[in-house]
């Protein structure tokens, strides 16, 4: 009966540990990580005791490994309830009780002696988390972790009578079984408060995602309105938050457009997005006739500063783009390049905007005459066409490996749809995309049109 029940506990672990691994593949959990490693080094001990078992100090040290899973579980236990754990005084006194129960065997005391010092300290790393569980949540502790503090309870009186049964072979079953229940107790209740833990961190991360799409999508303008051009506008984020940024600004009838690309996407590019687009709002309301040159200057000034206190390295590109009328715009920045479709010509004029070497927030070093300026004129019909590299480089078919959308096929569009409106424009390349790319992006993309009227 006794090797039955060793077996059986033995093969609970090991089921325990190979379903810990399962929960950890398709969870992709951090806890799950580290509730496999729980059950996989509780194996330990019965290894240690089936080869060092010849007197009473090599039972008791033997046993005494449980100290490694025990210290596992504990740092679980207080990772799923948000209390502190600190290891090291727990490795100190387990260390103090070794040194203690071999003293005893010197000094020819009886097992219970020598195994009493190391059965306590094994226990105490879960007895520490569950006092602290029930001190310090007190009100918010759940029923499934009550439940989990009191197997830890009973655990440590089941360790505390292993000095005093372990040599009686007629209570060994009753040892067995009783570990037994608290395994099969555990094996229930650590996933479910994993799984618990792990889907209200879920839900909140969704909530604060979608918070900052809809700040996003609200602080993005619906429609960018110059006198004389007619204009029209998309963004698609790649996630939730993208990092692409557009926006446009009246300020004492000169009239701003900028585009731009931070590094990456999701919620810390878009984070640099919303940075960015307030240093710009700020600058542009208390120095109203600031050059494009010099605004982009200041504003890199800024975010460099705001991303260094961060600890961020999310640069972005960017044109900022001031109209002084219909016909003429002043622009500086680092970013993909601008098509401009010149229609007595025919022909697409490409611009590269290098006014700066890169983009914002990478460096400080810029002197102020760094940030150069370029005027650009247009004419009846002329169409502005600026994008992020989310459009150029739309992957064919959702595979890079097939190719890219390509600035090409952007002026072969220009040429060909010169015709239409810029919100038609805009639904056929939409479309095109869409097309293209089978819908599946890995960028997020940001373009606009500005047909002079």
């Amino acid at each position: 009966m006794e090797t039955n029940l060793l077996f059986l506990l033995v093969g609970l672990f090991t089921f325990n540990t190979i379903f810990s691994i399962i929960l950890w593949y398709f969870e992709k959990s951090r806890l799950f990580k580290l509730l496999t490693f729980s059950w996989a080094v509780s194996l330990i001990p019965f290894v240690a005791q089936g080869l060092f078992n010849s007197n009473h100090l090599e039972i008791s040290l033997s046993y005494s490994s449980l100290i490694i899973p025990m210290m596992f579980f504990a740092y679980l236990m207080a990772d799923i309830t948000e209390v502190k754990f600190k290891i090291k005084p727990f490795i100190i006194l387990y260390c103090g009780s070794v040194i203690l129960s071999i003293w005893f065997n010197i000094l020819n005391f009886p097992f219970w002696a020598i195994s009493v010092p190391v059965c306590i300290t094994i226990s105490l790393p879960c007895l520490w988390v569950t006092g602290s569980i029930i001190s310090k949540r007190k009100k918010l502790i759940s029923p499934l972790e009550l439940m989990l503090c009191f197997t830890c309870i009973i655990l440590f009186f089941h360790n505390m009578d292993f000095p005093f049964i372990r040599l009686i072979d007629e209570l060994a079953p009753f040892g067995f079984t009783v570990a037994i229940l608290i395994v099969f107790s555990q094996s229930i209740l650590l996933p479910t408060l994993i799984l618990e833990k792990t889907s209200k961190e879920k839900a909140r991360i969704e909530t604060t995602i979608q918070t900052g799409h809809n700040i996003q999508s609200e602080i993005i303008p619906d429609k960018i309105q110059v006198p004389g051009l007619d204009i029209a506008s998309f963004m698609k984020p790649s996630d939730e938050i993208g990092g692409d940024y557009y926006d446009s600004m009246e300020i004492d009838g000169r009239y701003w457009v900028f585009i731009g690309d931070v590094t990456g996407h999701g919620i810390g590019s878009g984070l640099v997005m919303f940075m960015i687009q307030s240093i710009i709002s700020t600058i542009l309301k208390t120095h109203k006739y600031i050059s494009p040159g010099k605004l982009n200057f200041i504003a890199n000034q800024i975010l460099y500063d705001n991303l260094k206190r961060l600890k961020e390295k999310t640069p972005m590109t960017i044109v900022s783009m001031c109209f002084e009328g219909q016909y003429k715009a002043t622009f500086s920045g680092c970013h993909d390049n601008i098509f401009i479709y010149r229609a007595d010509e025919k022909c697409v004029e490409i611009i590269h905007p290098t006014h700066f070497m890169v983009g914002l927030g990478f460096t400080n070093q810029y002197e102020g005459e760094t940030y150069e300026e370029e005027k650009v004129e247009f004419k009846k019909d002329d169409i502005l066409f600026l994008g992020t590299d989310g459009v150029s480089e739309a992957p064919e078919q959702g595979s890079y490996n097939k190719g890219f959308f390509g600035e090409d096929r952007i002026i072969q569009f220009l040429k060909n749809n010169s015709e239409l409106s810029a919100n038609k424009l805009k639904q056929k390349l939409i479309s095109e995309l869409d097309k293209f790319t089978d819908k599946n992006y890995y960028d997020d993309i940001t373009f606009i049109f500005a047909k002079v009227s």
